[in-house]
C-alpha cells in the first residue's frame, strides 16, 4: 500500500463522520464532526518495515502514537508506539490502523475517540480523502 507523501489526507470515520484533528484549543488529539479546518489533514508517512506515521500537516511534528491505550498527540522523540500498519477493512470500507506495537486499533467509539484491541467493529474504519 502506498500513500503519497506530500499529500495531506483526512480520515473520516466510515460509521460515525468524525474526523481525527488536533484541538487548535489544547493541542490534544480528538474526534471532530462539523466544518474543515487545517488541523484536521495528515500526512501519512512510510517507514518501510516500522510501519507508517500519522503526522499532522497544521502541527508539523505531532503524530498519533498509542500510549499505553490512550491515543495520543506526541511531539517529540522516536518510540515504536507511534508506527501504525494501514490495511483495507472488510468489506472495503475504509482502512484499519493498527498500532505496530501495541496491536491496537484506532475506533471512534461511542463519541470517543480510541485505542481498541479485538473484535473488528465498523467504529475501527476509517476513510481517506485527499485534501488539495
Amino acid at each position: 500500500m502506498s500513500f503519497a507523501s506530500a499529500t495531506r489526507y483526512k480520515l473520516i470515520n466510515h460509521s460515525t463522520q468524525a474526523v481525527i484533528a488536533i484541538s487548535t484549543n489544547d493541542r490534544q488529539l480528538t474526534r471532530y464532526i462539523g466544518g474543515d479546518y487545517p488541523d484536521q489533514y495528515w500526512f501519512i508517512l512510510n517507514f518501510k518495515e516500522k510501519g507508517f506515521k500519522l503526522m499532522n500537516a497544521f502541527f508539523l511534528g505531532d503524530v498519533i502514537a498509542d500510549s499505553n491505550g490512550n491515543l495520543i498527540r506526541y511531539n517529540g522523540d522516536d518510540y515504536p508506539d507511534q508506527y501504525w500498519s494501514i490495511k483495507p477493512a472488510p468489506n472495503n470500507y475504509g482502512y484499519v490502523f493498527t498500532n505496530k506495537s501495541t496491536g491496537r486499533v484506532i475506533a471512534d467509539s461511542n463519541g470517543n475517540l480510541i485505542a481498541y484491541k479485538g473484535q473488528d467493529f465498523p467504529d475501527q474504519h476509517w476513510d481517506l480523502f485527499e485534501v488539495h
